[in-house]
């Protein structure tokens, strides 16, 4: 009884975390906002995203992210080789998704909790895409 129980737990627990390999499409609207542009503020979507958190990739709208985090109501992210620092989260439970682009001067001011400035940021509301037909 023992052993049958213990495999209908493994039988449970590797089939909860096969969906948690999938890609799952989205679709994001908001606004972004460039602060080294002459147009500071326009909007974005409805355009598609892909969120793939088994290859630690965010695909959005405004560009491709990797992801550093993954929690039960929060996915981080930044873009490493970029020449400014990015970062990022994306609610789980609302879709809200923030990102900031700053300089790697601005970005130490931040850490230590200082006023500092972004060169770009983004509002965007995600959701699962869903089939229309």
């Amino acid at each position: 009884m023992k052993v049958l129980f213990t495999a209908g737990l493994l039988m449970l627990l590797l089939n909860s975390n096969e969906s948690f390999a999938e890609a799952v499409s989205l679709v994001c609207r908001g606004t972004y906002y460039d602060y080294e542009a002459s147009t500071v503020k326009s909007t974005v979507g409805p355009a598609a995203g892909v969120l793939d958190i088994e290859n630690n990739r965010l695909q959005t709208p405004i560009g491709t992210f990797h992801i550093t985090n993954v929690e039960d109501t929060s996915i981080n992210f930044d873009k490493p080789g970029s020449s400014l620092i990015v970062f990022g989260t994306l609610d789980r439970l609302s879709g809200a998704m923030t990102a900031s682009w700053t300089t790697p001067a601005e970005d130490e001011k931040r850490k230590s909790m200082l006023p500092h400035k972004a060169r770009a940021y983004v509002d965007l509301t995600c959701s699962p895409a869903k089939r229309l037909f």
